[in-house]
This record gives C-alpha cells, structure tokens and sequence, in this order.
C-alpha cells in the first residue's frame, strides 16, 4: 500500500542554478518534524510526533550517498 502525505513548506527559496531540492533539518525542526540518524546507519528519517520513528509516523525517508541524503521526492 502506498500512502501519500502532503507537507506544505513555507518560507523556500528559489534558486534558479540549483539543480537538486535541498531540505533544512532545522526548518524542519522548528516546524514540529523530528529527524532520525540511527548510528552507522545510512539512513535518514523524519517523522512527526514525540514518539520513536515507526511505520505509521515517518513522513519521509533518505538513503546516504557519499556524504548526502537523498530522497526520491518532486518538487
């Protein structure tokens, strides 16, 4: 089953050269989110609430690629 969230972001800026969507961990903070780096993990995850990361509260997650996340989102 695929679920689909939508999260609106406020306050982004628009850089014309930048060919990738970048994503501010303390926006994203400041905005009620959580981010979760497991230890020697290559993997990123955030989700909403005060509780641990689980299936039925993570709203996205990123995979590690050098030194990088990546996601496969649009925007």
């Amino acid at each position: 089953m695929i679920r689909l969230i939508l999260i609106h972001l406020k306050n982004v800026l628009y850089i014309p050269s930048l060919t990738e969507n970048l994503l501010s961990v303390s926006k994203l903070s400041e905005n009620g989110l959580n981010v979760f780096l497991p230890a020697k993990s290559n993997q990123m995850l955030i989700y909403k609430g005060n509780k641990i990361p689980t299936s039925e509260n993570i709203l996205l997650t990123a995979n590690k690629e050098g030194n990088l996340f990546y996601s496969d989102i649009n925007c």
